[in-house]
């Protein structure tokens, strides 16, 4: 993965590839914690949201000394990834944040992508299991010409 243009090169999305990361730009990795940071400048953005979906949340995460080709990482990160995780990190346990801010930023932008091309905000609300307000209340920035939020406020009743 390589910066260009002060945006990081990733494939895109396909039919074959959905879950595949759009273009991020560099202030996109800045919503990532600290000890994420430092992991995705080793082992790339992809493995990192891979890590974060599978084991964030705070337990810890132990590392081989080696890259055993049985080892349940190697099924979830690329071989070229896991093994420098193992050559940076092997023997270590090492916490796993949510990466929660990053996370929800793309869906965000997934979903005003998807209700600026057309699509209904009760099946985008059915999609990504949310409510159609919290839906109207995401595609509200779009409308206002406003930054992807990481974050809706949300008010007291």
């Amino acid at each position: 993965m390589t910066v260009h243009n002060s945006f990081i090169e990733v494939q895109e999305q396909t039919p074959a590839n959905p879950e595949c990361i759009p273009a991020l730009s560099v202030q996109d990795i800045a919503l990532l914690p600290p000890s994420m940071q430092a992991l995705e400048k080793i082992i790339g953005l992809h493995a990192v949201l891979q890590l974060a979906r599978n084991y964030g949340g705070g337990a810890k995460l132990y590392i081989p000394m080696r890259p055993m080709a049985y080892h349940p990482l190697r099924k979830l990160i690329e071989g070229a990834a896991f093994e420098a995780l193992c050559a940076e990190y092997g023997g270590e346990a090492l916490v796993i944040s949510r990466c929660a801010r990053l996370i929800r930023t793309l869906q965000y932008r997934k979903i005003r992508a998807e209700y600026a091309s057309g699509t209904a905000q009760g099946k985008l609300a059915i999609k990504y299991r949310l409510c159609t307000r919290q839906i109207s209340t995401i595609v509200q920035g779009l409308s206002k010409g406003q930054a992807p939020a990481t974050s809706p406020e949300t008010k007291p009743l």
